[in-house]
Protein backbone atom coordinates (compact mmCIF):
# COMPACT_ATOMS: atom_id res chain seq x y z
CA UNK A 1 0.00 0.00 0.00
CA UNK A 2 1.01 3.48 -0.76
CA UNK A 3 1.39 6.27 1.77
CA UNK A 4 -1.48 8.31 0.53
CA UNK A 5 -3.74 5.03 1.06
CA UNK A 6 -2.44 4.17 4.65
CA UNK A 7 -2.85 7.81 5.59
CA UNK A 8 -6.94 7.87 4.42
CA UNK A 9 -7.13 4.39 6.07
CA UNK A 10 -5.97 5.71 9.01
CA UNK A 11 -7.82 9.25 9.11
CA UNK A 12 -10.96 6.82 8.30
CA UNK A 13 -10.07 4.75 11.78
CA UNK A 14 -9.55 7.85 13.53
CA UNK A 15 -12.97 9.15 11.89
CA UNK A 16 -14.87 6.00 12.68
CA UNK A 17 -13.24 5.99 16.36
CA UNK A 18 -14.51 9.37 16.99
CA UNK A 19 -18.08 9.31 15.72
CA UNK A 20 -18.31 5.69 17.95
CA UNK A 21 -16.86 7.85 21.07
CA UNK A 22 -19.67 10.63 20.46
CA UNK A 23 -22.03 7.73 19.90
CA UNK A 24 -20.97 6.37 23.38
CA UNK A 25 -21.03 9.74 25.31
CA UNK A 26 -24.55 10.54 23.91
CA UNK A 27 -25.85 7.10 24.93
CA UNK A 28 -24.07 7.63 28.42
CA UNK A 29 -26.10 11.15 28.38
CA UNK A 30 -29.28 9.65 27.66
CA UNK A 31 -28.92 6.75 30.39
CA UNK A 32 -28.10 9.83 32.75
CA UNK A 33 -31.19 11.75 31.86
CA UNK A 34 -33.52 8.45 31.90
CA UNK A 35 -31.86 7.47 35.85
CA UNK A 36 -33.11 11.13 36.59
CA UNK A 37 -36.79 10.86 35.62
CA UNK A 38 -36.50 7.54 37.10
CA UNK A 39 -35.32 8.29 40.17
CA UNK A 40 -38.56 11.84 40.42
CA UNK A 41 -40.73 9.33 39.35
CA UNK A 42 -39.56 7.00 42.25
CA UNK A 43 -40.43 9.65 44.64
CA UNK A 44 -43.55 9.37 46.59
CA UNK A 45 -46.28 11.43 45.75
CA UNK A 46 -47.56 13.46 48.97
CA UNK A 47 -50.41 12.36 51.01
CA UNK A 48 -53.90 13.19 49.66
CA UNK A 49 -56.17 14.83 53.00
CA UNK A 50 -58.81 11.95 53.56
CA UNK A 51 -62.30 13.20 53.00
CA UNK A 52 -64.79 14.05 55.48
CA UNK A 53 -66.78 10.70 56.43
CA UNK A 54 -70.22 10.66 56.52
CA UNK A 55 -72.07 9.75 59.82
CA UNK A 56 -73.12 5.80 59.98
CA UNK A 57 -75.70 4.21 62.03
CA UNK A 58 -72.57 2.70 64.22
CA UNK A 59 -71.25 6.25 64.91
CA UNK A 60 -74.99 7.43 66.71
CA UNK A 61 -75.06 4.38 68.47
CA UNK A 62 -71.77 4.81 70.05
CA UNK A 63 -72.37 8.73 70.53
CA UNK A 64 -75.76 7.54 72.19
CA UNK A 65 -73.69 5.17 74.47
CA UNK A 66 -71.37 7.63 75.66
CA UNK A 67 -74.34 9.93 76.75
CA UNK A 68 -75.62 6.99 78.11
CA UNK A 69 -72.62 6.03 80.42
CA UNK A 70 -72.50 9.96 81.32
CA UNK A 71 -76.07 10.25 82.47
CA UNK A 72 -75.05 6.93 84.78
CA UNK A 73 -72.00 8.32 86.29
CA UNK A 74 -73.89 11.62 87.19
CA UNK A 75 -76.54 9.17 88.91
CA UNK A 76 -74.44 6.56 90.12
CA UNK A 77 -75.00 6.44 94.17
CA UNK A 78 -73.17 3.41 95.56
CA UNK A 79 -75.74 3.56 98.37
CA UNK A 80 -79.13 2.64 96.20
CA UNK A 81 -78.79 -0.45 94.66
CA UNK A 82 -80.50 -1.58 91.26
CA UNK A 83 -80.62 -0.10 87.69
CA UNK A 84 -80.75 3.67 87.60
CA UNK A 85 -82.88 4.96 84.64
CA UNK A 86 -82.12 9.06 84.26
CA UNK A 87 -85.04 10.50 82.01
CA UNK A 88 -83.96 12.85 79.14
CA UNK A 89 -85.60 15.75 80.33
CA UNK A 90 -84.71 16.27 83.80
CA UNK A 91 -82.04 15.89 86.15
CA UNK A 92 -84.13 13.19 88.55
CA UNK A 93 -82.33 9.45 88.83
CA UNK A 94 -85.00 6.85 89.11
CA UNK A 95 -84.62 3.78 90.60
CA UNK A 96 -86.25 0.74 88.65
Amino acid sequence: MSADAEAAKAAADLEAQAREQERKEEILQRAAEIRVARDAAARPLPAAPEPKRTKTHRDFLLEEMAWLAKEFQKCANPSIPGFLVSTHNSSQCLVV
